[in-house]
């Protein structure tokens, strides 16, 4: 994981808007699931949101998002687990 600061970027969010941020954090690991991904993250206040996924990561990891999205909802703590990629 590596993290970038002192260089300014131009990020562009929802209806056109750009903002200039000099910090990110690349590579960090995100659990979908049973899988592990790789995103990019940029500390901002946007809203209540917890994570704002950009249009390159969507790209990337479609398949494994729309895998995860299809999944049935898990009903015992073991199921739970599982899909949270807590199981031992």
């Amino acid at each position: 994981m590596a993290h970038i600061t002192n260089k300014r970027l131009s990020v562009e969010i929802a209806l056109s808007k750009f903002v200039t941020l000099n910090s990110v954090t690349l590579d960090c690991s995100l659990p979908l699931g049973e899988f592990k991904c790789l995103i990019d993250l940029v500390p901002m206040k946007l809203g209540s949101f917890d994570l704002i996924a950009s249009m390159d990561f969507m790209f990337r990891y479609h398949a494994k998002t729309e895998a995860v999205k299809n999944w049935s909802t898990p009903r015992t703590p073991t199921e739970i687990r599982s899909f949270l990629s807590l199981a031992g």
